[in-house]
């Protein structure tokens, strides 16, 4: 929202701050949040600890580089899709879970 010459408004704190305040986007435009406002979120962002995967990914390799395993998948796979692939696991126990009790909860209401 532009109010004045240069003066924005920031869309988190609402204050009215000079263009300098801001962040550019592309030389062009001006981003929403001021830089405080901006160096916040970025601090509140959850962020995940991968060392616990990245020691299991390295254990595994360890572990198949003793058994002298030609071709495993260790070595193609990245800490990132273990993330992946582990939530997507949990997500379809507790959808598991959920249509048990949803069972058993209809055979006792019966």
């Amino acid at each position: 929202m532009k109010l004045r010459k240069n003066m924005f408004q920031c869309k988190s704190c609402r204050k009215l701050l000079s263009r300098d305040q801001f962040t550019i986007i592309n030389g062009v435009s001006v981003s929403n949040r001021c830089i405080t406002c901006t160096g916040l979120y970025r601090t509140s962002i959850l962020r995940s600890d991968l060392n616990l995967y990245r020691y299991m990914l390295k254990e595994l390799r360890y572990d198949e580089r003793e058994a002298k395993v030609e071709n495993s998948v260790t070595y193609l796979i990245d800490v990132r899709k273990i993330i992946i692939y582990s939530q997507i696991l949990l997500l379809r126990k507790g959808a598991k879970f959920v249509t048990k009790l949803i069972e058993i909860e209809i055979m006792i209401g019966s």
